[in-house]
């Protein structure tokens, strides 16, 4: 029971950590510094998830900034995926992101392919965000369109999604 517990917060906070990074503080408080402070936000709850969860704690301290490493990765081009070439772009960033993560947990002789495994349904999680976003203006899920037919680019909800995917990413990493 505590697993589940442990599992379902881990899924939360990072969800809400990849959403805050991807511009839910700024939305909330105004201008607050930057993209950057939001991406290290979602490092610091990264950290303490694996500081949670981890055998020695810290881990946690080395995590925050292998997660800021990755949360800076950069990505060319709008993040719907209209075509297949779109997906695998996805799929690239997503092991972007987590190879800071994924590094760090070989290097300390973790089930580090949890995490690749999240970097890679980053494709799926932002195409399945752009099928329906519900309406919820306070975590930033205003409309399907900007109005002129046009998805938010990146599509918030997507934040969500792989940010948990990240959070239960860490718990397998980590508990398994």
């Amino acid at each position: 029971m505590i697993t589940v517990l442990i599992t379902f917060i881990a899924i939360i906070a990072n969800a809400f950590g990849r959403r805050f990074a991807g511009g839910l503080l700024g939305q909330w408080f105004g201008n607050i510094g930057g993209s950057q402070v939001g991406r290290l936000v979602q490092a610091f709850i990264v950290g303490l998830t694996v500081t949670a969860l981890a055998p020695v704690w810290w881990w946690g301290l080395v995590a925050v900034p292998l997660a800021f490493l990755g949360a800076t990765a950069g990505f060319p081009t709008g993040m719907i995926p209209k075509s297949w070439l779109d997906g695998l772009g996805l799929v690239g960033h997503g092991l972007m992101v987590v190879a800071p993560l994924a590094l760090g947990a070989w290097y300390v002789g973790l089930d580090w392919w949890w995490l690749v495994g999240a970097g890679v349904l980053r494709s799926p999680a932002y195409w399945l965000a752009t099928r329906y976003v519900p309406h919820i203006p306070q975590l930033g899920l205003i409309s399907v369109n900007t109005g002129n037919g046009q998805m938010y680019d990146p599509p918030p909800l997507a934040e969500f999604y792989v940010g948990g995917l990240l959070g239960y990413a860490l718990v397998l990493t980590v508990m398994v």
